[in-house]
């Protein structure tokens, strides 16, 4: 499959570094308006996204660019026949996420959306336990996101970072969101939230640290945690308590039942396990692991979480009803 990668920086250029080692994936060209050094990244480069795909012959994009512009960009993709693979978030708001999705299905094009921690080896493989039954009933999903963030990271890139109209958000939507997709994917669909949002460092429009108090459909609770103001970066901590047995993920270990942490590996990353399958959805025309409307409704709990921090009250989570594009 020919892809092409829209934007170069952090994320960009791992994506572009993985998908060059995998088979199966072939980079024809990448854009970025702030292009260095080109000639290092061995592939057609453009400083304008529109020229790239206009000019090349591109299967798939994949968009590591500013969250704001990823539906934009996405629906560029979608009216020339091109699949989109978007990093999170899918858009900035629902309107921006439902332009994508319908743009992409009235071209009969494939939607993907990165959300690389359901593809960790400890996290799949709690995932089993629960859908196995092995904990019981779910009381309590806990996840904790305790990570680092300094100035020259909101600064840079033009400081779209921590801005409502460059972000959608702070800590929750960026870094949170993967937090957010886990608590729907490990304890199902979430009925109402509880949130409270602050600013504790760092000099941006929006939060830099959130605790929500999550209400799930099937009765659990949870917590989520995340800030960008810790003292380094933690591991990511994910804690269930069902009623016939306990789990816990911290980085890439995991413990049942108050057990010894497991270490466990991969041979590939997260990010290179969740490409495979979307190359193989692709090839197949079959919906890839998290199409539009699943991350659709991550991004409507996010919203639902930042509405109840602005009013300080619980608020419903819209109806968890996925279609697949």
């Amino acid at each position: 499959m020919r892809v092409a990668i829209a934007g170069l920086g952090t994320i960009g250029l791992r994506h572009l570094a993985i998908l060059q080692g995998t088979d199966g994936f072939e980079v024809v060209a990448a854009a970025d308006p702030y292009i260095v050094a080109p000639e290092e990244l061995a592939v057609p480069t453009f400083s304008s996204y529109g020229e790239m795909l206009d000019r090349c012959a591109i299967d798939a994009v994949v968009l590591c660019t500013p969250s704001w512009l990823h539906s934009e960009q996405g629906v560029m993709a979608a009216e020339r026949g091109i699949h989109v693979i978007s990093e999170k978030p899918l858009a900035i708001n629902l309107e921006g996420a439902d332009e994508v999705i319908g743009a992409c299905s009235r071209a009969g094009v494939r939607l993907a959306v990165l959300h690389q921690y359901r593809f960790h080896a400890p996290l799949m493989a709690l995932k089993r336990s629960i859908d196995d039954g092995e904990l019981g009933r779910l009381a309590f999903v806990n996840i904790s996101f305790h990570w680092r963030r300094d100035t020259a990271y909101y600064e840079k890139g033009g400081g779209w970072r921590g801005t409502w109209q460059g972000d959608g958000g702070g800590a929750l939507m960026n870094q949170g969101a993967h937090a957010v997709d886990l608590a729907r994917w490990l304890g199902g669909p979430i009925a109402s939230v509880m949130a409270c949002a602050t600013n504790i460092e760092h000099s941006i429009e929006a939060e830099d640290t959130v605790c929500v108090a999550v209400r799930f459909v099937n009765g659990g609770l949870g917590m989520i945690q995340v800030t960008t103001c810790a003292d380094e970066n933690h591991p990511a901590l994910i804690q269930i308590q069902g009623t016939e047995g306990t789990a816990v993920v911290a980085g890439q270990t995991i413990a049942y039942n108050g057990g010894a942490p497991v270490q466990m590996t991969a041979p590939v990353t997260p990010h290179q396990t969740q490409f495979n399958q979307i190359l193989r959805a692709f090839a197949l025309d079959e919906a890839p692991p998290i199409e539009g409307h699943d991350a659709r409704q991550t991004l409507a709990d996010t919203l639902a979480m930042y509405e109840s921090a602005a009013g300080g009250v619980e608020v419903t989570c819209e109806p968890n009803n996925l279609t697949a594009a």
